[in-house]
């Protein structure tokens, strides 16, 4: 009877481990999420390094804030399918200084 509690919380501290794991693994590939509010509030959307992504309500034309993960670029585009004028972020913003954001891409920083 021992041997089977320990057995059973052994298990479960293995699966609880896998699962955070696999929850970290499925994260590593947002660069970055874009939010309709300052200060990383209201609606969101999360990006994926490598990919320009062409937004929609109610980030599109109104991007007000963008937290960028550690080692990414984000560019962040006036016209759609990332073309037109950009603004550059490498850093967390609390307040997007050109809210006009049609579409975004974020890439791995080249120095990191």
């Amino acid at each position: 009877m021992l041997f089977t509690n320990i057995f059973a919380l052994a298990f479960a501290t293995l699966v609880a481990a896998e699962t955070a794991e696999v929850q970290h693994e499925a994260r590593d590939n947002y660069a970055a999420t874009l939010y309709s509010q300052p200060n990383f509030h209201g609606a969101s959307r999360r990006v994926d390094r490598g990919r320009c992504y062409d937004l929609g309500r109610p980030l599109r034309g109104d991007v007000q804030s963008i937290r960028v993960d550690r080692g990414d670029d984000c560019f962040l585009y006036e016209g759609e399918r990332c073309n037109g004028r950009r603004t550059r972020y490498a850093n967390s913003e609390r307040r997007v200084r050109d809210r006009r954001v049609r579409s975004v891409r974020c890439v791995r920083d080249r120095r990191h």
